[in-house]
């Protein structure tokens, strides 16, 4: 199953009166200095828009946002209500490669554009990622639609790549089964990962 358009949300952590409207002008900067691989193109803010994207950083290529979203599925497989800020990172144009190829570019990218907005003098540290949380999502329903036969195919495929990328397997992943949903699942896991690390072991 040859998988595009990945939509990674990496977890955020931030104080308590932080404002996602707060990177506008660091987003803004990113297009002006043309700061990551994709060409980015413009800065629109949706936080007026109920489960909108937040601070969207549009790019040629693949989309940024920061925002509230939904948490991810609970141990049940059932959407959590809980809103949690995040850095995603939704890929648009195709790639050639495999699969795990495809998912390290994704994961790369939001892990740089994460690591450098929280070493953003203007948020003033205030900003951290975890990886405990991550979501990924196939965002094309005809490539994978959310059915068991796609789960069954792609689960060990994500579990085998994500103990390669992380060098341990002390982690799980909760697939929401929500027919109407696209394929995605979350990333669960005890052990603190290094973010830096882990996008060194990508290549990034």
């Amino acid at each position: 199953m040859e998988l595009q358009h990945f939509d990674v949300a990496l977890p955020a952590l931030a104080a308590d009166a932080f404002d996602p409207g707060e990177a506008i002008p660091v987003f803004h900067d990113w297009v002006r200095e043309q700061s990551c691989p994709e060409l980015l193109v413009d800065v629109a803010d949706y936080r007026h828009v109920p489960d909108g994207p937040g601070v969207l950083l549009i790019g040629h290529q693949a989309d940024y946002a920061l925002g509230s979203a939904g948490a991810g599925p609970s141990a049940g497989g059932e959407a959590s209500a809980v809103s949690a800020l995040s850095l995603r990172y939704q890929r648009k144009a195709t790639l050639p490669g495999t699969n795990a190829e495809r998912l390290a570019q994704a994961l790369a990218s939001t892990l740089r554009a994460a690591l450098r907005l929280a070493a953003e003098p203007a948020l003033a540290g205030r900003l951290r990622f975890i990886l405990d949380g991550l979501r990924v999502v196939v965002n094309d329903r005809l490539l994978a639609p959310n059915t068991p036969q796609t789960a069954a195919v792609l689960l060990p495929e994500l579990e085998a790549w994500f103990a390669g990328a992380l060098g341990h397997e002390e982690f799980s992943f909760v697939w929401d089964s929500e027919p109407r949903r696209r394929f995605g699942v979350t990333l669960r896991s005890p052990r603190p990962t290094e973010l830096a690390a882990l996008l060194a072991r990508l290549g990034g």
